[in-house]
């Protein structure tokens, strides 16, 4: 996966979240739409969809608040953060990717494949 798609996704969702946007858009990125899949699934954000701006597709999103304040932070895990024993509680989690798919790590258990992002519930 493309870190820089990786780092762009999360310092979206973390800065727009700051704004509190009901809704705000980025461009069309099947990686993207892998993602927000994963994070609906999972509750972490309200939605998203795909339509057309001059053309161009572009995706929207519905980010999750409560009582008008953040829920979440969306972090890049680096080379340098994976080398580190992340702990796994009730607040955080990690995204990560296998052969099979990306999926949301919720427990200490080691799993194969690659940590992707950090979301910690504040």
């Amino acid at each position: 996966m493309n870190k820089n798609i990786l780092g762009a996704f999360c310092n979206l969702l973390t800065f727009k979240n700051q704004k509190r946007l009901s809704i705000f858009k980025i461009e069309f990125s099947f990686l993207y739409i892998r993602l927000l899949s994963l994070l609906l699934k999972e509750g972490f954000i309200r939605g998203f969809y795909v339509d057309f701006i001059n053309r161009k597709k572009v995706i929207f999103i519905l980010p999750k608040y409560a009582n008008n304040k953040n829920l979440f932070i969306f972090k890049y895990l680096h080379k340098a953060d994976l080398t580190l024993n992340l702990y796994l509680n009730s607040f955080n989690y990690i995204v990560y990717s296998t052969k099979k798919g990306v999926f949301i790590k919720t427990n200490n258990i080691n799993v194969i494949g690659i940590d992707l992002i950090q979301i910690t519930v504040i």
